[in-house]
């Protein structure tokens, strides 16, 4: 009888540790769930489709990519990683993000080094004159889709340790943060899955407008004179921007610093990050230089993007800038860094991708319907074709052999109208 009656109470136990175990893996599978769905996720739909950039990271086959490039949103419009391909056979990756601090951008190459063997970093300055520590939306957006392991705890470490405003636990428990995002769910946030095998931008945005700001100048740097002054980094930025330094020394990876077009860079700020270069033996490429500027035929109306006719501080190159920045930095990688090309099938299904989105571009920007429609042929395209009213003012016979060709057919007749027809 008192073998018996332990047996039960180890039998009582082993039920009780199984429905435990059963309870806490539901528990952790609907935690999981509510955390997955409430963190806000940014695809192709959004003008800043960190998800795709961050998770699309994570499926590139390991020690492919050779180059990254980080900082702010500025270097996420401007240099495009699968131009660099197609012009030079290059395998590079954007990891940009919104206002990426200089700790966002060390933690995301430390990450990229986990899976990468990587050769060359290139880092935008602009975040080394801001302070950051806090701007919890940036920090978010920057380590929301890193992947949980030791760089992304040490990483929140410094984010809570710089910002006591916030706690670690809710980088874990993204529902703490985000509870409030119940009522404004929509179909994305239950999307978790569904990204193409290979992601199409590598991390590249497409900012596709023309700000058409002409009163941009470029800086003239040999007028700064024999002791010109100089922009202070902020304190947090500059110990970042040493780690990097650092980082990349311990790993054999060459660092690049650039600056791309921006009403926000001055003479001082740019002598502070060139001085800097010099005293780190650092490659510094400030497209905002007037030498350099004229060098790849920038134009500051033409290729940036912005909605407002006056400028902005902040404004972002759109394709054709991010080309032109893109095939100059291409050609220094190749002649002063010794980076070769080498063909790698995730850049080359992507290819047609790329061609495309820089057709969406110069379409976007046509104003001369005879030439829109020309390039609206393209077998790219699949045309839908609405007007307003009668539409026949402007319908010349220019314009209708266009039509035709493209292959609209001329329809019935009504109340005095010819209406053409596929």
């Amino acid at each position: 009888m008192v073998n018996g009656g332990k047996g039960q109470i180890w039998k009582k136990r082993a039920g009780f540790v199984l429905k435990a175990a059963v309870f806490l893996c539901l528990l952790a599978v609907v935690v999981y769930g509510i955390n997955r769905t409430l963190t806000p996720k940014y695809r192709y739909s959004s003008t800043n489709p960190l998800t795709e950039t961050y998770r699309g990271f994570y499926r590139m086959e390991p020690d492919t990519v050779d180059i990254v490039f980080l900082g702010s949103s500025q270097a996420a419009s401007g240099f495009n990683p699968q131009d660099l391909y197609n012009g030079f056979g290059l395998k590079s990756y954007n990891l940009g993000s919104n206002h990426q601090s200089l700790w966002a951008s060390y933690y995301w190459l430390k990450e990229a080094l986990e899976y990468q063997n990587l050769r060359v970093a290139v880092l935008d300055c602009y975040e080394l004159f801001r302070d950051c520590r806090k701007d919890e939306g940036g920090t978010r957006l920057a380590f929301d889709d890193m992947r949980w392991g030791k760089v992304k705890k040490e990483a929140v470490e410094t984010v809570c340790r710089l910002n006591g405003e916030l706690s670690a636990e809710s980088y874990l428990f993204t529902n703490i943060r985000f509870h409030t995002r119940w009522t404004g769910l929509n179909e994305t946030d239950f999307t978790w899955g569904n990204f193409s095998p290979v992601p199409e931008l590598k991390g590249f945005w497409l900012y596709r407008g023309k700000c058409g700001y002409e009163e941009y100048t470029p800086l003239e740097v040999e007028t700064a004179g024999e002791s010109p002054e100089m922009a202070s980094f902020q304190e947090d930025a500059k110990e970042y921007l040493d780690k990097i330094v650092d980082l990349c020394q311990e790993n054999g990876v060459e660092l690049i610093l650039v600056k791309t077009p921006t009403l926000a860079e001055t003479l001082d700020r740019h002598l502070a990050i060139a001085d800097y270069a010099e005293e780190k033996g650092l490659g510094f490429y400030d497209f905002n230089e007037k030498g350099l500027y004229e060098a790849i035929g920038f134009q500051y109306g033409q290729d940036m993007n912005d909605s407002s006719t006056s400028g902005d501080r902040n404004a972002h190159a759109n394709p054709s800038g991010a080309r032109k920045m893109t095939y100059y930095l291409g050609n220094e990688l190749v002649r002063k860094y010794g980076i070769y090309p080498k063909a790698n099938w995730q850049w080359e299904v992507t290819r047609a991708f790329g061609e495309g989105i820089w057709k969406d571009f110069q379409l976007h920007n046509e104003t001369d319907l005879h030439r829109y429609l020309a390039m609206a042929e393209d077998s790219w395209y699949v045309v839908l074709l609405a007007v307003k009213d009668e539409a026949s003012v402007s319908l010349n016979e220019d314009l209708q052999n266009r039509l035709k060709a493209m292959g609209l057919g001329a329809g019935q007749k009504k109340a005095g109208t010819e209406y053409c027809g596929l």
